[in-house]
């Protein structure tokens, strides 16, 4: 596989966004508000899904090395394998499908349906490891990690939409 300096060059540029704008977090208690699945769904709905692994991979190998990647600033292996870390872990699986579904047609509700799969892949993954370290059962998990959170990523959803069909996509980014 020869990569050209333009996909390279992308890939990096998608990854320092997640770098960015990740970290940044509203916290309401012991999962925060995060704007991580805003990038993520806008750079796996324009993206490959080899890049997306690409770029959801050197964001988790950057995190994991220390520099401060993550929610609140933070980063190194005990996020990674802390309360949080299954929702980061689950980037790289999400963005894969979302990406390699989205592909498939370019109707907006099947975008939003394929985005809503990688959520709950999310939801699903994060919430398990949620529940191991916080020794819950999967129902208490689901009220702590989805419940206070599904209005605003569907919102985050309908945004990163938007950004694809309004701003990759029109200028080629």
């Amino acid at each position: 596989m020869k990569l050209k300096a333009r996909e390279i060059t992308k890939s990096a540029v998608g990854a320092a966004i997640m770098c960015i704008i990740s970290p940044i977090a509203i916290h309401i208690g012991p999962i925060p508000i995060t704007f991580s699945l805003l990038v993520l769904f806008s750079i796996s709905l324009y993206f490959s899904y080899v890049d997306c692994a690409i770029i959801f991979s050197l964001y988790i190998l950057l995190g994991l090395i220390g520099l401060p990647v993550f929610s609140g600033y933070q980063g190194g292996a005990n996020v990674l394998f802390g309360m949080t870390g299954g929702f980061i872990w689950s980037y790289v699986i999400s963005s894969i499908v979302v990406s390699y579904f989205s592909k498939k047609y370019n109707n907006i509700i099947y975008k939003f349906i394929i985005c809503l799969i990688g959520l709950i892949i999310t939801y699903a993954l994060g919430t398990m490891q949620y529940c191991i370290f916080a020794k819950n059962n999967f129902l208490s998990g689901i009220m702590v990690c989805v419940l206070p959170f599904v209005i605003i990523d569907l919102i985050k959803i309908v945004i990163s939409i938007f950004i694809y069909k309004n701003l990759l996509i029109r200028y080629n980014i």
